[in-house]
């Protein structure tokens, strides 16, 4: 079944078919990933590359040692001709099954909008099979759309209908731990990568919004529930 849902992914969903803003998206992880990701020698795996934007963010920056996978053929095969990775470091695979490989560890392992795609015993065998492929000192960068946003939650959720499950920052971190991390970062993302006017009516809006989230969640009782970016970003290490 999975299969059947993976293999026209790009193709069928309206986001991901539009593939020409890799210089934007670079720009997205320069603010939001370059300072965990170390030197340019470290060896990083990206888990459902996707359209590749990721990988053309470390080829622009000079990572070389960099390894990808991605169970939708679709999504390979345009990482490879657009040239943002070479063809023997990218596999077309199942994210567990490549996972539980013993293939060597990676200094990073990330995944961008996978784990929401997933079932709940499939995500914590996933993280567990991630950490066993962490080197000593290396950490663990997930994304996932973030359903405590009053605004996009319900719409990331629901917006891709292969999405399984939301996450807000409580359960993201609750995940991580269970599947043995010590260390768990959640954080916002900095969505702010555009002209400096529209980054400071971008950043004004958004704390205005924050503001009044975190004071209509504190009237609800949820207290834990201070982050209501679009998306959330986990470090994790162990």
């Amino acid at each position: 079944m999975k299969n059947t849902l993976y293999d026209n992914y790009l193709s069928s969903h309206q986001a991901l078919g539009k593939v020409d803003n890799y210089e934007l998206m670079a720009a997205y992880y320069q603010k939001n990933y370059f300072d965990f990701l170390g030197g340019t020698n470290r060896k990083i795996l990206d888990v459902a590359c996707g359209a590749g934007h990721f990988l053309y963010f470390l080829k622009k920056n000079g990572f070389l040692n960099v390894h990808a996978v991605d169970l939708c053929e679709e999504c390979v095969e345009l990482c490879v001709k657009n040239g943002v990775i070479a063809q023997d470091c990218i596999t077309a695979s199942d994210a567990l099954d490549f996972l539980r490989r013993d293939d060597g560890l990676f200094d990073v392992i990330v995944m961008n909008d996978l784990v929401e795609h997933l079932e709940k015993d499939q995500i914590v065998e996933t993280l567990l099979a991630a950490r066993r492929r962490l080197e000593k000192g290396g950490c663990l960068v997930i994304k996932v759309v973030n359903s405590a946003n009053p605004i996009t939650g319900s719409s990331s959720r629901y917006g891709d209908f292969t999405h399984t499950i939301g996450f807000t920052q409580e359960s993201l971190s609750q995940v991580l731990h269970m599947a043995g991390f010590e260390r768990v970062d959640v954080r916002a993302q900095n969505l702010w990568v555009f002209n400096p006017l529209v980054n400071l009516l971008g950043r004004t809006l958004q704390g205005t919004f924050n503001l009044l989230f975190r004071a209509l969640f504190l009237l609800y009782g949820r207290k834990s529930t201070t982050i209501f970016t679009k998306d959330i970003i986990a470090v994790a290490r162990n």
